[in-house]
């Protein structure tokens, strides 16, 4: 379809038009379930992947991967990566995270990352976090906050059973 040919392209899809579609998929079927796929991705024979719409837009592979959804950047790397073996999503060259967010950044001069809460009022806060042990139980080995230069933990935020203090080591 188009002005060109790709070698090797089963389908080729060519357009110099503005204003109009390149390529659209419509399903007209109103009556079938909720959950047809759009598009199904095979590989000899097998479904590996597919797009839905059940109310919302969906990519779900059929066997979970370390990365089962991943944006490159135009080098190839890695920008952001879903693991769905895991539970896992890494942002910034992070290749397989390892924790549920992994977030990885080369900056000389400002921060990896931000959070922010936009709201004004005076009961507005920034982030939280919670340690899954009840306070009477917490000891000094529960941490909220590490901070580590080189793999090495320099100094923490950590939890006793009455009182949050930092320390360092």
């Amino acid at each position: 379809i188009g002005n060109g040919a790709i070698a090797g392209a089963k389908l080729y899809v060519d357009t110099a038009t503005t204003g109009i579609d390149t390529l659209r998929i419509n399903n007209t079927d109103t009556a079938g379930a909720a959950n047809s796929n759009f598009l199904s991705f095979t590989r000899g024979g097998t479904t590996v992947g597919t797009v839905t719409n059940a109310g919302y837009f969906n990519i779900q592979n059929t066997t979970n991967s370390l990365s089962a959804f991943t944006v490159r950047d135009s080098a190839g790397v890695a920008q952001l990566v879903v693991d769905t073996t895991n539970g896992r999503v890494g942002v910034g060259g992070t290749g397989n995270p390892s924790n549920a967010l992994t977030v990885t950044d080369a900056v000389a001069a400002g921060y990896a990352a931000r959070i922010n809460n936009t709201d004004t009022s005076n009961t507005a806060d920034g982030l939280q976090i919670n340690l899954g042990i009840a306070n009477a139980s917490r000891a000094a080995g529960n941490y909220f906050i590490g901070f580590s230069g080189g793999g090495t933990i320099a100094g923490k935020i950590q939890g006793g059973a009455s009182a949050v203090v930092y320390t360092t080591t």
